[in-house]
């Protein structure tokens, strides 16, 4: 039996168990196998009681979580060793897999949401630009923040006031008869950011992606609750 000890520092215990500890165990007799579900806006919490029938069925495996706002990722994870285990490692995937398969956005391996985004954007040679109210800015930096961004992300425009969006071509009515904060306000802000991407020469999709809500801590009231979003 060996024991392995790893710091607490995320970063440093992923590097150590991977340079070090991951090639001793797979030198091993048995293979160590992980097989892991991408999921967002999900919780632990939900993952375990869509999967806690099943997990009671996966003997000698176990399933693992790791959260990373706003991903969290299921993992089943287990030693095989000989044909009967493999056998019931292809069972335990699949039953997982019925369960979680409807709810994740990458099977297999751990995937960053927005990286794979971009990944499948590129690849339909798209253009994007983004019109954000209440998240300032926030959903174009988290493209920017990952390498070759530019190849898809042609801009993106913080809205906030409502003048601001009426320059962008929300009607004034749409506004005092829904709100800012409506499907039919959000609409109206991509159509007037694709207007704006349109001019331009493009060889792919042209894609306008538009934000709207509350996002709090006040201003929310019954019919329009902080945590609702367009």
């Amino acid at each position: 039996v060996a024991f392995y000890f790893l710091p607490g520092v995320p970063r440093e215990a992923y590097a150590i168990f991977d340079e070090s500890i991951a090639p001793e165990l797979q030198r091993a007799k048995n293979e160590l196998r992980k097989y892991t579900w991408s999921t967002i806006f999900s919780s632990e919490g939900d993952l375990q009681e869509r999967i806690k029938e099943a997990e009671k069925e996966i003997t000698p495996f176990r399933i693992g979580f790791r959260t990373q706002l706003p991903e969290n990722f299921a993992a089943l994870m287990g030693n095989v060793g000989s044909e009967e285990e493999n056998v019931k490692w292809n069972e335990a995937v699949s039953e997982i897999g019925k369960i979680l398969e409807p709810f994740s956005y990458a099977t297999g391996e751990e995937r960053n949401f927005e990286e794979l985004l971009l990944e499948k954007l590129i690849a339909k040679n798209a253009r994007l630009i983004f019109v954000e109210s209440c998240t300032g800015g926030l959903a174009s930096h988290l493209l920017t923040d990952i390498s070759g961004s530019s190849k898809v992300l042609w801009g993106s425009q913080v809205c906030y006031a409502n003048e601001e969006k009426q320059l962008l071509g929300v009607k004034a009515e749409t506004i005092l008869k829904y709100g800012a904060v409506s499907e039919q306000c959000a609409r109206e802000m991509a159509l007037g950011g694709l207007e704006r991407l349109k001019k331009f020469p493009s060889q792919g999709p042209l894609l306008c992606v538009a934000t709207t809500g509350i996002a709090g801590p006040t201003g929310g009231s019954d019919q329009k609750p902080v945590g609702l979003m367009y």
